[in-house]
């Protein structure tokens, strides 16, 4: 969880996202959706970000508990550089991908026990990311800093600035929605139950169809993930 100056910061430093109006991608997005009504001007029935050449091919943490610094680094910032610069990701150079071995020993208090999103972000603005090959990833080694080199050229992917959507909210999904039709990627942290693992009793509702929307069972921790699209169906 975050620290009270984690939160603190936030709370003066981040922006709350009241309006997110459709973008060109979201119109024409829309616009393929023939014959489907009541639904707003540039928000499409689905969307899958994932596919778009900015995003990177599928990462994973092993045993390490770096899911923010994966969520914020190695999926959000990989992709919006990406998609700003006009240039792929999805062939996996490790140049073209910023490095969660970069971010992760920054902002987790020197052990690995997690991080706080807001955290990530805030490293995101003030120092960028590096890409893998100036700063390779290990999920045995948690606390090592950045070499100088990375510390440099980390500096041409920073951010500019934070924001938030209230997720919890219906106003706020939809806000997030058209986000994601607009072709951006969001960060989410959301509470693990025990319906997370695949080991829960399958007979479940809400289990058998693969699909976690069923909290149910032990509370478990939190989890950082990236949402990369919707899908009414």
């Amino acid at each position: 969880p975050p620290t009270p100056e984690e939160l603190a910061y936030d709370r003066t430093h981040v922006r709350q996202v009241t309006h997110v109006a459709p973008n060109a991608r979201a119109l024409a997005r829309a616009a393929r959706s023939v014959g489907i009504r009541g639904r707003a001007p540039g928000l499409p029935p689905a969307v899958d970000n994932s596919t778009l050449a900015y995003f990177p091919p599928i990462g994973d943490q092993g045993l390490q508990g770096s899911c923010t610094a994966f969520a914020t680094a190695y999926c959000y910032s990989t992709y919006t550089q990406a998609m700003d610069e006009g240039r792929a990701a999805s062939d996996g150079n490790p140049d073209s991908i910023c490095s969660p071995g970069f971010i992760y020993p920054l902002i987790n208090g020197g052990e690995d026990a997690g991080a706080w999103v807001g955290s990530a972000f805030r490293q995101l603005n003030a120092s960028g990311c590096a890409s893998l090959t100036d700063a390779p990833w290990s999920e045995f080694d948690a606390t090592t800093w950045p070499s100088e080199t990375a510390w440099v050229r980390a500096l041409r992917n920073r951010t500019r600035a934070s924001a938030f959507i209230d997720a919890t909210t219906t106003e706020g999904l939809a806000l997030l929605r058209q986000h994601l039709a607009n072709g951006r990627l969001a960060v989410l942290a959301v509470n693990v139950y025990q319906t997370w693992y695949d080991d829960y009793p399958a007979d479940r509702a809400g289990i058998s169809n693969g699909v976690y929307y069923a909290v149910d069972g032990p509370f478990v921790g939190a989890h950082a993930i990236t949402a990369v699209g919707y899908d009414d169906d």
